[in-house]
């Protein structure tokens, strides 16, 4: 009889993986709790049954367990959710992205309608805006980037309409 394969990085790296699961399960679950009291390190250390050190360890603020909780919400939607690398990519992949949040469908009504969600959604900005200005480079290249609609120039809010 064989032994099975050890995983990739022994023992320790599947213990690592297995605290890290357990942190961002308890993170997800208190944000579908919609806990007034907001997500922080130490109510997610008791809910996941460890210390407040080893939150911080693998999560160093809350920016970066805010954006751990982005990254497991859109795993959940779909495996392939990311951000987008093209404008067709991107329409192509909504049918798939809108399948996973109707499975979804509690944690992505608190992502969106709470002010914890917000936070989450706010924690990704940064990236978001750089993969959308990527990937829809091409198709605005013609536009001017000082120019908005509603600016108070009569033409583009002529445009607007």
């Amino acid at each position: 009889m064989s032994n099975p394969e050890p995983a990739p990085g022994g023992k320790r790296a599947a213990n690592r993986e297995a605290i890290r699961a357990r942190i961002e399960d308890a993170l997800l679950e208190t944000l579908a709790d919609g806990d007034p009291s907001g997500i922080n390190h130490d109510q997610i250390a008791d809910r996941a049954g460890v210390g407040r050190r080893t939150v911080y360890r693998y999560f160093p603020d809350r920016t970066a367990l805010l954006q751990a909780g982005w990254r497991r919400l859109s795993a959940a939607a779909s495996p392939n959710v990311r951000m987008p690398e093209s404008a067709a990519g991107l329409v192509n992949g909504l049918e798939e992205l809108f399948v996973g949040f109707d499975r979804n469908a509690d944690a992505m009504t608190v992502t969106m309608a709470s002010a914890e969600g917000r936070a989450i959604r706010n924690a990704m900005t940064p990236q978001r805006v750089a993969a959308y200005r990527s990937a829809f480079a091409k198709e605005t290249e013609h536009l001017d980037p000082h120019r908005r609609v509603g600016d108070g120039r009569p033409e583009a809010d002529r445009q607007r309409r």
